[in-house]
């Protein structure tokens, strides 16, 4: 989840303005000769950078990086950090998870308002991957379609825009369980994500949705436990039932982290689903948001994942805490 990454190494502050001087320039176009692009393994490293801009696929990477934060805001503002001792395979990495940006802003229509790069963040295990940091502001043009990501009222309907798939390259799931950063990104097709933000925009605006997540870093099974208990003053349960994807596997549907995804709450299920229709974005309900204090529960065929709230509480919102005191008692 989005509430802390424990475990990872710091990487280093930037050289002072005298050791930059001696650093020859980096351009990042004419490399020559392109080389065979392996699959890395290893453990993620860096602060809060991405799994999906690896060298496998960092175009591709840079669009699912990209899609989920324009689904939220406009307008990015972005950073773009990477060794400074660059060999040709680094430089392809950097260059490609640019284009991916760009692609991305072209097809979604958002201008950059502005960004710097770094290229000399590494940690004691070597090369920080290409990390895009992208922020989004928001244009909104009424306070009545401010929309929230938690769930609100008991008794709503969950509906999931978009569909689950078996992809779990570059995930979340793979790094922090088998510790292993590996295969190739999700598909991440821009057309389709262009339909799903004017449906979720109309149906916003339309007056039917009390809450809209996206899916993202760990798939839906943390979207899902972000929207219970994000808002620590009212945190609802939720029933939602996954059989519809029995085929896919459990980890996959769980914590695969698809793109084009939304998981929203509404008491008018049939309109959200007709605006979903005229769009031609895939939609289904899944749920239904209960009593505050009531566990997460999902089923997925017989099996069934009871997630207590309280649990999802405290690795959420206790992680940084953690984090830090046992940093300082390191020091």
């Amino acid at each position: 989840m989005h509430g802390g990454h424990e475990g990872h190494p710091r990487n280093r502050s930037e050289p002072g303005a005298h050791e930059a001087s001696r650093k020859p320039p980096v351009r990042v176009h004419d490399i020559g000769t392109l080389p065979t692009l392996p699959t890395p393994g290893g453990q993620k490293i860096g602060g809060h950078e991405t799994t999906e801009c690896k060298p496998g696929a960092p175009r591709l990477g840079d669009l699912v990086a990209h899609s989920p934060r324009v689904r939220q805001r406009l307008e990015p503002a972005r950073r773009v950090s990477k060794a400074i001792d660059l060999d040709s395979l680094q430089r392809f990495v950097l260059r490609e998870a640019v284009r991916g940006m760009g692609e991305a802003c072209i097809a979604l229509n958002t201008p950059v308002t502005g960004g710097n790069v770094s290229l000399y963040n590494e940690n004691p295990s070597g090369a920080v991957y290409p990390t895009p940091v992208i922020g989004m502001v928001g244009l909104i043009d009424s306070i009545a379609h401010i929309t929230r990501a938690h769930f609100q009222n008991e008794g709503d309907s969950i509906v999931l825009l978009g569909v689950p798939t078996a992809e779990l390259g570059g995930s979340e799931y793979l790094a922090h369980i088998h510790g292993t950063v590996a295969g190739p990104p999700p598909a991440c097709n821009l057309e389709s994500e262009r339909a799903l933000i004017d449906a979720l925009i109309e149906a916003i605006q339309s007056g039917v949705v009390r809450s809209a997540h996206d899916c993202a870093d760990g798939g839906l099974a943390v979207a899902l436990a972000e929207c219970c208990i994000m808002d620590r003053e009212t945190q609802f349960g939720a029933t939602v039932d996954l059989t519809h994807w029995k085929e896919l596997t459990t980890r996959a549907l769980l914590f695969g982290e698809a793109q084009g995804r939304v998981i929203v709450s509404t008491s008018m299920p049939e309109t959200v689903l007709g605006v979903a229709r005229k769009h031609a974005v895939p939609s289904r309900v899944i749920g239904r948001v209960r009593a505050p204090g009531t566990p997460l529960q999902i089923t997925m065929g017989a099996a069934r994942l009871d997630a207590p709230l309280a649990e999802l509480d405290d690795a959420y919102h206790e992680s940084i805490r953690r984090i830090m005191s046992r940093s300082a008692v390191v020091q």
